[in-house]
């Protein structure tokens, strides 16, 4: 495999993560405010797989999911 290859897949690893980490601050600092005592606070592992599902679901439906990982034309 192409050093350059390890290069991109490691630089959207750390992009999942910042993403994962994202939804994770956004949903705890929204919803529980926005319907308390029935929303709990998310961990990192649930806001991971929450952004993945909603990824796969909104994201890699759109232009078919080689596009969305960055093997389609621009």
């Amino acid at each position: 495999m192409d050093p350059s290859a390890f290069m991109q897949l490691a630089i959207w690893l750390a992009g999942v993560l910042v993403a994962a980490v994202a939804v994770l601050w956004l949903w705890n600092t929204t919803l529980p405010r926005v319907f308390p005592g029935s929303v709990r606070a998310l961990r990192f592992g649930e806001a991971l797989r929450l952004m993945l599902l909603a990824w796969l679901l909104f994201g890699a439906g759109a232009f078919g999911l080689t596009f969305a990982l960055g093997a389609g034309l621009w």
